[in-house]
């Protein structure tokens, strides 16, 4: 399996090894890019990989994935309707989808003594200069920019609008100068141990974040905003079956197996 650190519970893989008397590998990358790079070039042979909808396309088109047999999966009908065939995968051939979440701003007040969530644009908190080296946001390019789209009020996300990314730009270096931010995926583990303070975050992660947390701190420390409309970014992640993979019948009993009720409670 090919995925995101601490993206799986180590509980729902030894339940599979038990099931089927085999073992799973877990290795892992830091972003998307790095991870369809490795998966283009060849020289991989994943059997599991967790891809976000938007690589889904030039997966498929590149000859990279093993279209799904259903009849292996029959889990599959757990899964809500409204993906049995997703805009992005057509009568879901080559994806089931592994988590649905949304991506907002996590903060420790115990550092970052604001209400993010009350000011006027929440966003603009990665942008204050009261907050320098204290900031993060997310190692996924598509994701940053939806949300500095979001704070400048451009509610679509996939635009390619030449002066909409112009205006991108520019926000981008004004975000750089201003707060300097890091760029990781392991804000989970960097907020509870205080190496930032107010990050750009997928609420999955930030719900592992207690975890983490020092002994004697209390998890009264964290918060989370998306905007109550809804009108935040809205994502899912995918199960697929890359086509160098040595065990495609045993990736889509894992696929099943992560979409049995029990197993998925557990997992999350």
């Amino acid at each position: 399996m090919y995925t995101y650190a601490d993206y799986i519970s180590p509980g729902a893989v030894e339940s599979f090894g038990d099931k089927y008397g085999t073992k799973v590998k877990i290795s892992t990358f830091n972003n998307t890019d790095e991870a369809l790079t490795k998966i283009r070039a060849g020289s991989v042979d994943f059997d599991i990989y967790t891809p976000s909808y938007d690589q889904i396309g030039r997966l498929v088109t590149g000859g990279l994935l093993r279209p799904l047999n259903h009849s292996y999966i029959p889990n599959i009908t757990n899964v809500w309707p409204v993906f049995s065939n997703p805009w992005y995968d057509g009568q879901w051939r080559y994806s089931v989808p592994y988590t649905v979440y949304t991506t907002g701003i996590g903060w420790r007040s115990d550092q970052i003594p604001v209400d993010i969530g009350a000011l006027p644009n929440p966003y603009a908190a990665l942008w204050d200069p009261a907050h320098k080296n204290q900031t993060a946001v997310i190692d996924d390019a598509h994701t940053v920019i939806s949300m500095v789209l979001l704070k400048l009020g451009i509610t679509d996300v996939n635009t390619s609008s030449a002066d909409d990314l112009a205006k991108v730009g520019e926000a981008l270096t004004e975000l750089k100068n201003n707060t300097a931010p890091a760029i990781a995926v392991t804000m989970f583990s960097d907020l509870a141990a205080g190496l930032i303070g107010v990050s750009q975050m997928w609420s999955d992660d930030f719900i592992s974040t207690k975890e983490y947390l020092p002994e004697g701190v209390s998890p009264d420390v964290l918060r989370y905003w998306f905007p109550a409309d809804g009108s935040g970014l809205v994502d899912n992640d995918l199960m697929v079956t890359p086509r160098n993979g040595k065990y495609p019948v045993a990736a889509q009993l894992f696929i099943n197996h992560m979409l049995d009720p029990q197993v998925a409670r557990s997992n999350f």
